[in-house]
């Protein structure tokens, strides 16, 4: 089900940038929910402002059909390949630099620069281990949530980010945002769930119009909810 909304300019692609963090609050759990009757809430009475900030200008999470009862954003083979480039990168410069140093003595004020290229290495650590948290729809537990992919009992459910009852659920919202990055800009497209009320929780967000268009139309057929698109 698409409800229709004034469409905004068309998108265009142009170099790279940092991927978007994204949000983590507390979540609130109750019995395994049930399909409900959804109030009526319009597209015109939530904010169109962008939840997340900034994005990637490439595809960073795909859409999978796990089960009929289940799907599951992951991340995409760019968004592992760019953190990897991370990795590599700090752990060449840091072996350059422990072999340039083994050549010029053990004194321990020259051995500091070999620190620095070891930054980049956590910080592409940290990115695959965000990568890895997966964005899941269970039909079954009648939940949303972020984090592992399996989950059982209300206590592991706790753990994860974002759970949100599916019955909650009123529509998804997809919404275009320009994104300005070292003298380049593209555009960067944004998928909020939207709740009872208008609040919004960000699903995903990144440069890939297509892509993001043909997963929130099958989610949305999944779920039984409408999808507000201003991309």
């Amino acid at each position: 089900m698409t409800d229709t909304v004034p469409p905004k300019a068309s998108p265009a692609d142009v170099a790279l940038t940092d991927v978007a963090a994204h949000l983590t609050r507390e979540p609130m759990l109750g019995q395994v929910s049930k399909p409900v009757s959804r109030p009526n809430l319009s597209a015109s009475a939530i904010d169109w402002k962008p939840l997340q900030r900034g994005g990637a200008n490439f595809r960073t999470h795909c859409l999978h059909d796990v089960a009929p009862d289940r799907l599951e954003f992951r991340a995409s083979g760019g968004l592992r390949r760019f953190c990897l480039v991370f990795i590599v990168a700090g752990l060449a410069l840091s072996g350059l630099f422990v072999s340039e140093q083994l050549a010029a003595g053990p004194r321990i004020d020259q051995w500091l620069p070999v620190l620095f290229p070891l930054l980049f290495v956590l910080a592409g650590v940290v990115m695959w281990w965000l990568a890895g948290q997966r964005r899941v729809f269970d039909l079954t537990q009648g939940y949303y949530w972020r984090g592992k992919g399996r989950v059982t009992g209300p206590e592991a459910l706790n753990k994860q980010k974002d759970v949100v009852a599916l019955a909650e659920i009123r529509a998804l919202q997809l919404l275009e945002e320009r994104v300005h990055s070292d003298g380049a800009s593209y555009y960067s497209f944004e998928l909020n769930l939207v709740l009872a009320g208008g609040r919004r929780i960000n699903v995903i967000d990144h440069g890939s119009r297509a892509s993001v268009v043909k997963d929130v139309t099958l989610l949305g057929q999944r779920l039984g909810v409408p999808v507000w698109d201003r991309s």
